[in-house]
């Protein structure tokens, strides 16, 4: 919920009125579209389009990235460039064969995180804008050519470059960055040949081809760094552009960090040993809306107690509700199980670590991360410029799921088989204790089902206490109004579609949220409280029929910070409270 807020908070002023359309203090009531896009095209209704020489109608996109008025000479930035990609997709008239924007982020993704390469993204812009003072408004609110002009003079042709490092954040130290061909976007007959690059690392420029060999660069300070583009073109000339990046402090709750680390290696409070897996589960789970099942996926660090190397004692921490992977199992435990204590930070981790001497607790961190899970989509980009006369370019875009935002229950068995792997482990180091699960948030639904299913298959968990902190058993309460702006704002904001899809519209969220945007003005569906039709109640009924977990030897411990009594207000929409 937190992370919603921060997001209205940081798009509400970016909020138009959706039954206008707003164009060079023009105002249009149009209130039949609540879509700027539809809006914007029901406006431009009288407009002969084929004048339109670049294809691309800029006033056809709510603009953030501002690349009619920005100039080069401005530094721009990864969530500037990004959003310059939406628009200019967007405002196309033709999407065929373009790199979607999920489509770009997903590259972009496989870069800096699979390849541990930052990727560098140059886009040469060539679009048309409209020219208002050619243009008057009809009775209808839809834009016609003023007397004494003619459809030539309506349509102006604007060109801009936008180049940037396509992550917003590095760690302090080295880091390989790359120009991938797909980040070589150009809506131009000209494209770029090679770009060069001066960091602002006090070292000499570095010059990379589109496609090319990737090249290190070292900061040896934090804070904002300054990178300049000097952009060779095709068409002989040379252009300029700037960009800025965030170098951050190496501390160990850096995921960047954590991404270069080598296992098994001493953690930051020299402890013990750290060690890291990966586990696939070998339960397949079919979704509520997919065609065939498939195997969850998972990482997870082991925090093994001081002066041990083996596992001994096991404490099981699932991660929660995480759809915007913002955090991994190294994160989590050195930022999410801090706590202040006489003003000293102090971490409740390494407390059970050291807990007895020789008798300390092992500290499993389960993650749920983002994975690519079926096979790629090939996508013949038309604006990286393989042209067709030149033969076909196919660019292999991965496809990921995201586990912290998937079904609960596929999530539940990579917990299953983690149990199990952990129980071997015991067995095998001689150890007779017992596990203690604990699930914050979303993971005390997962280890709910887990453990149940366990038991429910003749499967020994041999877990003696079960943890469940602030868990949604009866439902999660999201504010309607807040999903159904972020509803409004997709088609505006690029950031308010992937909080839409990638969080409200994530699998657990569809079946957590007790009221869903989805759920509200279907067609027999309560307008009062519905949850994602096909999620919400049917989820409710599996884990009301399995129950919680019933071992005799397991304690059960249940935390939370809201009522207990768990009863829904049924205030009416609009209600003064």
């Amino acid at each position: 919920m937190k992370k919603f807020v921060r997001l209205f908070l940081g798009l509400a002023s970016l909020c138009p009125v959706f039954n206008l359309i707003a164009q060079n203090e023009r105002v249009l009531n149009v209130p039949q579209y609540q879509d700027h896009l539809q809006a914007a095209d029901y406006a431009f209704t009288n407009l002969d389009k084929s004048l339109v020489s670049t294809g691309i109608l800029y006033d056809r996109a709510f603009k953030n990235a501002h690349l009619d008025t920005f100039s080069p000479i401005e530094p721009s930035n990864s969530g500037h460039w990004l959003n310059a990609y939406y628009e200019l997709h967007q405002a196309s008239y033709n999407k065929e064969n373009k790199l979607t924007y999920e489509q770009m982020r997903n590259l972009i993704y496989h870069s800096s995180e699979t390849l541990n390469t930052v990727p560098i993204g140059v886009i040469l812009a060539n679009f048309n804008v409209l020219n208002y003072n050619a243009l008057d408004v009809t009775a209808n609110k839809m834009y016609e050519i003023k007397p004494g002009f003619t459809s030539s003079q309506v349509f102006q042709s604007k060109e801009n470059i936008v180049a940037a490092a396509l992550v917003p954040t590095i760690p302090r130290g080295t880091s390989g960055f790359t120009f991938p061909q797909w980040a070589a976007i150009t809506c131009r007959n000209e494209h770029v040949t090679n770009i060069q690059v001066d960091f602002g690392d006090g070292n000499p420029i570095k010059t990379f081809n589109p496609g090319g060999l990737s090249q290190t660069v070292t900061y040896n300070t934090e804070g904002e760094k300054n990178i300049l583009f000097t952009i060779n073109l095709s068409n002989g000339l040379q252009k300029t552009a700037r960009s800025t990046i965030v170098v951050s402090n190496q501390s160990h709750a850096n995921k960047s960090v954590a991404r270069t680390l080598n296992y098994p290696r001493m953690d930051a409070y020299n402890i013990s040993l750290v060690d890291s897996s990966d586990i696939r589960a070998t339960i397949p789970f079919q979704g509520y809306d997919e065609t065939s099942s498939s195997l969850g996926y998972g990482q997870y660090l082991t925090y093994y107690a001081k002066g041990r190397s083996q596992l001994r004692k096991p404490i099981i921490i699932i991660d929660g509700f995480d759809p915007g992977e913002d955090r991994n199992a190294h994160l989590i435990y050195y930022d999410r199980l801090k706590y202040i204590h006489n003003g000293e930070d102090l971490n409740l981790g390494n407390d059970l670590r050291q807990n007895t001497p020789g008798n300390g607790y092992d500290i499993i961190i389960l993650n749920l991360p983002k994975y690519e899970y079926t096979s790629s989509e090939y996508v013949c980009s038309l604006w990286n410029w393989y042209q067709p006369s030149n033969g076909y370019y196919l660019q292999e875009v991965k496809k990921y799921r995201v586990g912290g935002g998937d079904y609960i229950e596929r999530n539940a068995f990579v917990l299953v088989e983690l149990i199990k792997r952990i129980n071997q482990q015991l067995q095998a180091n001689g150890s007779n204790e017992k596990i203690t699960v604990i699930g914050p948030s979303m993971g005390g639904l997962i280890s709910r089902y887990a453990l149940r299913y366990m038991e429910q298959n003749n499967m020994n968990a041999n877990c003696k206490l079960w943890v469940s902190f602030d868990s949604p058993h009866h439902g999660a309460n999201v504010t309607l109004g807040l999903q159904f702006w972020l509803k409004m704002m997709e088609k505006i904001s690029p950031e308010a579609g992937v909080a839409l899809h990638e969080q409200l519209e994530s699998p657990a969220a569809k079946q957590m949220a007790i009221q869903h945007h989805l759920g509200h003005g279907v067609s027999g569906v309560s307008s009062l409280v519905s949850g994602a039709p096909g999620f919400r109640d049917r989820f409710a009924q599996t884990m009301n029929n399995m129950g919680f977990p019933q071992a005799a030897c397991m304690r059960k411990v249940a935390l939370n910070n809201g009522s207990k009594a768990g009863i829904f207000q049924n205030y009416s929409p609009s209600f003064n409270l």
